[in-house]
């Protein structure tokens, strides 16, 4: 008979992580930390279960593992009973725990029904298989491995193969959610000239009628690394890989063929952008920027999210992970000719400066905020961002001044409400925000004479590829490509596509 109440119990415990693979199945979530995450949430359920049992001896085990099934639901469906009271705008935490209690003793009073424990059992079921359905379709369809058929056979066409010829250090520096200067000055009133101006004194050229392909990150920089649209005439869908942005694209090898060493570096926030094998050498940020997308992506749905806020975020300090890449730029030198990868999430949420720089202590990553003091808050962690990336350029120039540099970001912001819409139905000014990206070239100067004010991220490395080459570029025609699916908000990121529209 225990052996059924376990079961339950397990049923439960597993539900939310197999639901958290579900939806960022291709991602690279590291399942082997998912594990230990479940396995530790079955044991405190265990030793909770125990405590109650202990105190209220005289009911049966049966409806206290009824009851704290029912419980796991309504725990990890806070964010969402928050959410309800904040889109009518109430105190959202407070009658959240309010509702939750009550949703609490309305499963103490079921848990007591006949014949209930059925019930339970075959939702656990369904709740538990249906992800894994996902999970193992995904797995026989190969994932998206077909878009690497043609990357690993890529050969370079060009004469830039001689040892006798230096070829310039690459860095590619993804600033993610930077807009464009008009797009600030617009949708937050902020003057971003005197940053960008301070790149064009140090020879940079600036797009600034730029806008990215995609609306969001794992299309977007996907594209912009396989120099190329993901979405063909003949293609539906598409599940994007992960692997793509952590090295094995079409860029990295093409550069790997010009005899080039991958450097990657690590954010430490979002997993995404890890290092996972496919680079040289990994560079690592140790410190973070508050929690990691794992973690908070695993609490954002529970109560414990506020609790940690509270209680760890607020004594605790993150990194855009800049300062940390300076540094180690300047301690270490790597073999030449070097590319460098690195994502920094950042002016992105979660908005950890002031524009002194100074620490916020918050770790908000909402996207879909449409709050005047989130717009000041991007705007603020964007002065400290742009002072960080001015301090990162002097240090690579001061070492290498012929070095080819690339500032960008990988799609806009979304304060006109784009994040709870899909980009098909966004009209122009909610296009221009979302898309608008700042795009930023430091390149050689026969190689500059390519760049126009609209080119897009799918022909940065078009343009890289040729400049080395000394060929013409083979450009692409750049559009805002419309997904029909932006992704999860918050907890996890599904990076769907459907092809709908371009413009």
């Amino acid at each position: 008979m225990i052996f059924k109440e376990l079961f339950l119990l397990f049923l439960f415990c597993l539900w939310p992580f197999v639901n958290f693979v579900a939806h960022n199945v291709g991602q690279g979530v590291p399942l082997g930390r998912v594990t230990a995450y479940a396995v530790g949430f079955l044991f405190l359920t265990l030793l909770w279960v125990g405590m109650v049992k202990f105190a209220l001896r005289q009911y049966p085990l049966k409806r206290l593992i009824c009851f704290t099934a029912l419980a796991i639901v309504i725990f990890v469906n806070f964010s969402n009973i928050s959410w309800v009271f904040a889109e009518v705008g109430l105190p959202h935490y407070r009658y959240a725990f309010f509702s939750s209690g009550i949703l609490l003793l309305l499963a103490w009073r079921l848990s007591k029904i006949p014949n209930i424990r059925k019930a339970i059992v075959t939702a656990g079921i369904v709740m538990v298989g249906i992800p894994l359905i996902q999970i193992g379709f995904f797995s026989l369809n190969g994932g998206s491995a077909t878009l690497y058929a043609s990357v690993l056979s890529s050969k370079p066409k060009g004469n830039f193969t001689t040892s006798t010829q230096r070829k310039p250090n690459i860095y590619f520096i993804i600033l993610d959610m930077y807009t464009r200067g008009d797009v600030l000055q617009e949708v937050f009133g902020y003057d971003n000239s005197t940053f960008l101006e301070a790149l064009r004194q140090r020879d940079f050229y600036i797009a600034d009628k730029s806008y990215s392909n995609y609306p969001f990150t794992g299309a977007s920089v996907s594209s912009t690394l396989q120099m190329d649209y993901l979405l063909k005439e003949s293609d539906q869908e598409l599940n994007i890989d992960i692997s793509i942005i952590r090295g094995k694209n079409k860029t990295v090898q093409t550069l790997k063929n010009f005899g080039y060493n991958y450097v990657h570096f690590d954010n430490g926030l979002w997993l995404g952008a890890a290092c996972s094998g496919y680079e040289d050498v990994c560079l690592l940020n140790a410190k973070g920027a508050g929690i990691p997308e794992l973690e908070y992506s695993l609490l954002q749905p529970t109560l414990f999210l506020p609790l940690y806020k509270k209680f760890v975020v607020s004594k605790k300090e993150g990194s855009s992970g800049l300062p940390e890449l300076t540094q180690s730029l300047a301690i270490k030198k790597h073999r030449e000719p070097v590319f460098l990868y690195a994502h920094i999430i950042a002016p992105h949420p979660p908005y950890i400066y002031h524009q002194d720089c100074s620490q916020t202590h918050t770790l908000d990553w909402d996207l879909a905020s449409r709050k005047q003091e989130d717009k000041e808050a991007y705007r603020d962690n964007l002065v400290c961002v742009s002072k960080q990336v001015l301090s990162l350029i002097d240090q690579i120039i001061a070492g290498d001044p012929e070095a080819m540099i690339l500032v960008q970001g990988d799609h806009g912001t979304f304060f006109q409400g784009q994040a709870l819409i899909p980009p098909p139905l966004w009209g122009e000014p909610q296009l221009h925000e979302g898309y608008g990206i700042l795009n930023a070239f430091h390149l050689p100067q026969n190689c500059g004479k390519h760049l126009y004010p609209s080119i897009s991220p799918v022909n940065s490395f078009r343009l890289v590829k040729a400049c080395l080459t000394d060929n013409e570029p083979e450009l692409l025609p750049d559009k805002r490509i419309k997904t029909a699916h932006m992704g999860r908000l918050g907890s996890g990121n599904w990076y769907f596509l459907k092809k709908e529209d371009e413009n």
